[in-house]
């Protein structure tokens, strides 16, 4: 389980879009499940995909996407705070940039830029791997 963690704007949905075009190094994509902000992209009829939405506001682990998780290798969990739906995970990479960029970004959405803590709570990446990835 990989989740990538940051604020609104800092680059996570662009990154796992990234993830999910050119898999991770040693899995092709085919072998990563991408979960962004609570919806997936399940391949249909091998030319189609189809967006499966599952959103959680409490701890399921990812529950209703284990249908079409139980067959890869990797799952890509992207998320502000992906503690709030999953108990752990393997690798939290933090994904953060500039202040005047997130707002840029945010701008080009249409939303305010706010501040939002990328921190999880004591203990619940103790045993993950933590990586930080600054984007432009």
């Amino acid at each position: 389980m990989v989740c990538l963690a940051g604020a609104p704007g800092a680059g996570k949905t662009t990154l796992g879009r990234e993830i999910r075009k050119k898999g991770l190094p040693g899995y092709a994509s085919r072998a990563v499940a991408l979960i962004d902000d609570g919806v997936m992209s399940v391949p249909f009829l091998c030319l189609f995909t189809r967006r499966f939405e599952a959103k959680g506001a409490f701890r399921d682990n990812l529950a209703p996407f284990s249908r079409w998780t139980s067959g890869k290798s990797v799952v890509v969990y992207v998320a502000i705070r992906p503690w709030e739906r999953l108990d752990s995970c393997d690798v939290l990479l933090r994904v953060h940039c500039s202040d005047e960029a997130r707002a840029r970004r945010q701008s080009l959405r249409g939303k305010k830029s706010r501040q939002s803590s990328v921190e999880p709570p004591e203990g619940w990446a103790a045993s993950a791997r933590i990586l930080d990835l600054a984007t432009g």
